[in-house]
């Protein structure tokens, strides 16, 4: 198949000069207009005809190295082809969408250093990544943004919404003023639509946010029919209200994070019976974390008999536990680096102080079968209060 070897001559000069122009014409053409097939079809229309041709060639092995040279060499230029055909188009569209005109932006470009080029192409690329795919805004991280960004983002996503973190992350002292910058109904967009965005979202991180509508935020909550992952930081008020939104509307939970910022007050089986009630029912709850919560051992207790799916509990600092409830036999799977060991029993044994001594691994594995406690029921309360189970 011979090429053309000026290109200087219309085409048709072109067609009537160079011989096999029709031919090759004709074949391209018939390559184009290939019917629209799965992938495994068309290969295997190729390696049909291929081998028809090595083997019409089957005694002479170099004429068929040669038709595959020249077959390779074919698809190469196919590819430059069509390379430099999606170049002509990416021009085009830039020249039809770029506002200023080529002069002037030879001279802004040539103003610039190599590193601040490499950050607008950056910049670029992700705007008109962001432009074209929705699937980027399917886990959004809106940290450092306010009430107005974070409604047009979530507008934005529509139906791609999965995962969402808002707040500021990094912890400030009980003196610090500085308000969040979200206020408001700030996730009244998750609504939209009879709540269509809020049933998309899988997973919402609110990192201390104050002050915040928890009347409104319970509503929007209750929207969020799918979510399996919530952490909130920060929470300064009552949150039954919450357990009993996410027991009723949030069946899906599997993580649970929350963490005071002002214990209200000590909660007992009584006071705490929404919690009870929502680790009782949310039958895929796998992880639950309570850090700062003025919780009662019995209460704590419960928790840990309340749900068959429950492997990791963290109760830390909190300043009302004991450490009693971990005498009640329950099998605990405690995760350390990566090992996982069931523990059939958790006992807190009292160091002696009659001369400093301490039982050591040895003494307290034979122990396993017989209570090594003095019966004192006195814990040290800085082992418990990391305690995670």
């Amino acid at each position: 198949m011979d090429s053309p070897t000026t290109t200087t001559q219309k085409p048709s000069s072109v067609s009537t000069t160079v011989p096999g122009f029709n031919h090759s014409h004709v074949i391209f053409s018939s390559l184009l207009s290939f019917p629209n097939s799965s992938p495994f079809s068309i290969a295997s229309s190729f390696d049909r005809e291929l081998d028809k041709a090595l083997s019409s060639a089957s005694g002479d092995v170099s004429a068929q190295d040669s038709l595959l040279d020249r077959t390779l060499q074919l698809a190469s230029l196919l590819l430059d082809s069509i390379k430099r055909c999606f170049r002509k188009r990416a021009s085009a569209h830039n020249s039809s969408s770029w506002f200023l005109p080529p002069d002037l932006t030879i001279k802004v470009f040539s103003m610039l250093d190599t590193k601040s080029l490499m950050q607008a192409s950056v910049c670029c690329t992700m705007f008109n990544k962001c432009a074209m795919d929705r699937l980027c805004y399917t886990h959004i991280d809106l940290t450092t943004a306010d009430s107005g960004v974070v409604c047009i983002m979530i507008h934005r996503a529509g139906k791609e919404l999965r995962s969402l973190k808002l707040g500021r992350v990094a912890r400030s002292d009980g003196s610090d003023p500085t308000p969040s910058l979200l206020n408001g109904s700030f996730l009244s967009p998750l609504s939209y639509n009879h709540g269509f965005l809020g049933s998309r979202l899988r997973s919402l991180r609110l990192y201390n946010i104050r002050p915040i509508n928890y009347t409104s935020f319970t509503e929007v909550l209750s929207l969020c029919s799918n979510l399996t992952d919530l952490r909130i930081t920060g929470l300064n008020s009552p949150v039954m209200l919450l357990f009993k939104t996410l027991r009723e509307k949030c069946r899906l939970i599997e993580n649970l994070c929350l963490e005071a910022y002002q214990a209200s007050g000590t909660v007992d089986a009584k006071t705490g019976s929404p919690l009870i009630e929502f680790v009782t029912n949310s039958y895929n709850l796998t992880s639950l974390t309570l850090i700062s919560f003025r919780l009662t051992d019995g209460l704590a207790l419960n928790l840990a008999e309340s749900s068959s799916k429950l492997k990791y509990l963290n109760l830390s600092r909190s300043p009302t536990l004991n450490g009693r409830f971990l005498r009640s036999g329950k099998c605990y799977r405690v995760c350390d680096e990566g090992d996982e060991e069931e523990l059939r029993e958790i006992e807190m044994i009292e160091a002696k102080n009659d001369g400093g001594n301490e039982d050591d691994s040895d003494d307290e594995e034979s122990d396993d079968e017989d209570d090594t406690s003095d019966g004192t029921g006195e814990e040290d309360d800085s082992e418990e209060e990391d305690m995670e189970f």
